[in-house]
């Protein structure tokens, strides 16, 4: 399998002109956080979480060195990678793939061999062990999605195959996914009762919802279904969920003159609410795991229907998006990446274009000298002092994270500027392998 770059030109100078910066910033350690303003449900472990803290640029150094094989970056990235390792040595965390300490260990995982050489010791023996036991007895209603739930303990646990603590654990997640399943005749899915919505959708919804995002819902099931299938795990029972959770969500798609082929979710009684353009809530995610699950099984059906999703999204106006910044979650990054990623499995041009476009966008938004690496984000959900010691301009503010900072953006940067394949898109359930 071959990996391309995508970007020539003007727009490859300025990418690497971002890069640059990026990576100055992120090695200054001017990116530490104060702890004190996590919320209580993140704790003071937030600030080395996959997420937003250190395991996330650990992550982007460690491609760095496998682009440039510099030490400098080889040296950062371990730094960053011990300190998170030590803070979930010694808080107390979650256990969700992106707030908590399974993204970290994924991430230690993911970069052995990439970021530094393996030791004949398996250090995460004991976390199998642990979170097996937790998907066994986790009563429900549990978490079942890829940011916090089930589906990224199964990300976690894909990392550590070939080992059989992984596979048990993979299994144990299949089986309870199996067991809260919703049956109907339009197949299978997974319903969020109002117990697991948080603040005002709970009051809006106390019925529940069916959850169509990539990040919190139905398709990011589909794509770690797709993966388990892939790594030839629990065939017999993966199966029948995959084709049932297919059926189900593509009986969900809105009419054909819709902006938005997917909702953000759909309610009994209610009128479904058309869906931005992002990997968390939108056509790109669901696209991306729709074509996951086609590549995995061989059913030219669903890459039909993921190739007509991701198209539909291609050709969507800027001004209808909803994309208001270079979040890799919910922003340009994100798209140009998935885009990117959709091009290299596929071959169809409209996608390329797609993905220059999408890095036209981002590279635009690029400022030299500002913020963490010529970027600031937009501010909504934690203070600005949970980032940074730098003091938000307006409603923006410096963030280093993987999901919402500088180190997405400069990965997406990287997966468009070299030919080393994008394998951490793996946390977003997104890595549809690319063309030979």
């Amino acid at each position: 399998m071959t990996w391309q770059p995508l970007l020539t030109g003007k727009l490859l100078e300025r990418a690497r002109d971002a890069l640059a910066e990026i990576t100055e910033f992120l090695c200054t350690g001017a990116t530490s956080a104060p702890q004190k303003d996590w919320p209580p449900e993140i704790g003071r472990a937030g600030a080395a979480c996959l997420g937003v803290g250190f395991v996330g640029q650990a992550l982007y150094f460690g491609y760095l060195h496998q682009s440039d094989g510099g030490q400098r970056s080889a040296d950062i990235g371990l730094e960053l990678l011990d300190r998170a390792i030590e803070t979930a040595s010694s808080e107390r965390m979650r256990p969700a793939l992106y707030a908590g300490f399974p993204g970290i260990a994924w991430a230690a995982n993911h970069l052995a061999g990439r970021l530094y050489a393996p030791g004949e010791e398996d250090s995460y023996e004991e976390t199998d062990e642990v979170l097996d036991d937790y998907v066994r007895r986790v009563p429900w209603p549990f978490l079942h999605d890829v940011i916090s739930g089930l589906a990224g303990i199964g990300v976690y646990a894909l990392e550590r195959l070939p080992r059989a603590s992984g596979r048990r654990c993979l299994e144990a997640i299949v089986d309870r996914l199996a067991e809260v399943a919703e049956r109907d005749s339009a197949g299978i899915t997974w319903p969020t009762p109002p117990e697991l919505l948080i603040g005002e959708r709970r009051e809006r919804y106390p019925q529940g919802v069916h959850d169509l995002g990539m990040a919190h819902g139905v398709p990011g099931i589909v794509a770690f279904l797709a993966a388990v299938w892939a790594a030839d795990v629990a065939r017999d029972r993966v199966g029948p969920l995959l084709e049932g959770s297919v059926s189900w969500l593509l009986t969900q798609s809105l009419s054909s003159d819709s902006l938005s082929r997917f909702p953000t979710w759909r309610v009994a009684g209610q009128e479904a609410t058309l869906a931005r353009l992002a990997w968390c809530y939108g056509d790109p995610g669901v696209a991306a795991a729709l074509l996951r699950a086609a590549a995995a099984t061989g059913r030219a059906d669903w890459r039909r229907e993921g190739l007509t999703t991701a198209l539909l999204a291609a050709r969507r106006p800027l001004e209808s998006s909803g994309v208001q910044d270079a979040y890799l979650c919910h922003g340009s990054a994100g798209l140009a990446h998935i885009f990117n990623r959709l091009y290299q499995a596929t071959g169809e041009e409209e996608l390329g274009r797609a993905a220059l476009f999408w890095y036209e966008q981002l590279l635009a938004a690029y400022t030299p000298g500002q913020g963490h690496g010529g970027y600031l984000f937009e501010r909504t959900d934690l203070p600005a002092s949970a980032y940074t010691q730098t003091p938000a301009t307006s409603e923006h503010a410096p963030d280093p994270g993987f999901l919402n900072g500088s180190a997405g953006v400069g990965l997406a940067l990287l997966a468009a500027t070299t030919t080393v394949e994008p394998a951490w898109d793996r946390a977003l359930l997104t890595d549809v392998p690319p063309r030979a």
